[in-house]
């Protein structure tokens, strides 16, 4: 028979020794939570000051750059390679008549440079691409966003006198109209600067489209291109949209906005817009 102790003494040499590595560790009273010396430290706060440097000094800097490039545009006529609205759109030229705002702006996580124009619209810079400056600004006529200096004011404007157009159709002329409030009619190369024309007259007349029937998005802020972004307008044809208004001149109104588009032999666009 086995003493006891003889069979105590064999069962402890026969059991594996733990190795000090997969000792568990000495839980840390709480008092030593924040110190290094112990086995847990608390490293979100200096985290969080870390973040508020980095935070201020990403703010320095941008406004440190608008700041110099403000000084370069602001009030000027520049040409320049962007995306309207916002970025990741189509990318052309686009030539602003005056720069009334310049800013940086984080979209998608990307930083982005942001030219505003008196009519408020956006141009959102393509990086790689240099901005060609015109000159001071050059204001349109009608925009009644810039003053006129009082010592030298701006002589009025004769309103071209359109050029007799062949018959459509029925025999009429496709631009006879009654007596219109706010007429203009121009030529324009695209149909899209012919529509754009539109929107700085909706935008220079107080005029806000009735939204029941005339819907916005971010393709048309306006909405006033939806009757025209399908079908183009073949040579010797107009396009004719009415628009109804809930303002006019920033005021209630039941008129109606008339746009007609007539495309020439030339190709160019011949805009036809008034209020009736």
């Amino acid at each position: 028979m086995i003493k006891l102790s003889k069979l105590i003494t064999i069962i402890n040499e026969a059991a594996p020794q733990m190795p000090a590595s997969n000792l568990p560790p000495v839980t840390a009273s709480p008092q030593d939570n924040n110190n290094v010396g112990g086995n847990f430290y608390d490293w979100t706060k200096e985290f969080d000051t870390f973040k508020t440097t980095i935070n201020a000094a990403t703010e320095e800097a941008k406004t440190k750059f608008e700041k110099s490039l403000s000084s370069k545009f602001l009030n000027k006529s520049v040409k320049v390679r962007a995306s309207k609205a916002q970025p990741k759109q189509p990318v052309k030229d686009y030539e602003i008549k005056r720069v009334t705002n310049v800013s940086i702006v984080d979209y998608y996580d990307d930083w982005t440079v942001v030219l505003k124009n008196e009519f408020n619209k956006e141009y959102c810079l393509t990086p790689g691409y240099k901005i060609k400056v015109l000159g001071a600004s050059t204001p349109e006529v009608g925009n009644t966003n810039t003053p006129q200096s009082p010592e030298q004011p701006t002589p009025p404007v004769a309103s071209p006198q359109p050029e007799p157009q062949k018959p459509v159709g029925n025999g009429q002329q496709p631009h006879e109209q009654p007596i219109k409030e706010d007429a203009k009619t121009s030529n324009f190369q695209t149909l899209g600067t012919a529509l754009e024309a539109v929107e700085e007259y909706v935008v220079q007349n107080g005029v806000q489209l009735d939204p029941s029937e005339h819907p916005t998005d971010a393709a048309d802020p306006y909405g006033v291109r939806e009757p025209f972004m399908y079908g183009g307008i073949s040579y010797n044809t107009q396009k004719k949209a009415d628009y109804k208004l809930f303002l006019f001149k920033n005021k209630p109104t039941k008129k109606y906005l008339h746009v007609v588009i007539y495309r020439l032999d030339s190709g160019l666009y011949e805009l036809n817009q008034y209020v009736l």
